[in-house]
């Protein structure tokens, strides 16, 4: 098994920029965002790219936690406030 790093495309790279951006999680729409043409499949993107959606999805995840965490605990502090 090889150490080496993974390359990327420039259009996996950006595919995954995408999905955590602009996309707002859509896979259709960060491949077209990315320059994937219709008739690759979001499988194969998918099974290309899994451990990298897995790892960028954790660490969205980790930022979204803290933030959750004090909107949680201002709800129970002030539960009549709006907002």
């Amino acid at each position: 098994m090889s150490n080496k790093p993974k390359e990327y495309t420039t259009m996996e790279r950006s595919f995954l920029e995408h999905l955590f951006g602009e996309a707002q999680g859509n896979f259709r729409s960060a491949m077209k965002l990315a320059g994937y043409g219709d008739n690759v499949s979001i499988s194969q993107v998918r099974r290309q790219l899994r451990e990298e959606i897995i790892e960028a999805a954790k660490e969205y995840m980790s930022g979204a936690a803290v933030k959750a965490i004090f909107a949680t605990e201002d709800v129970l502090d002030k539960p009549n406030q709006l907002g």
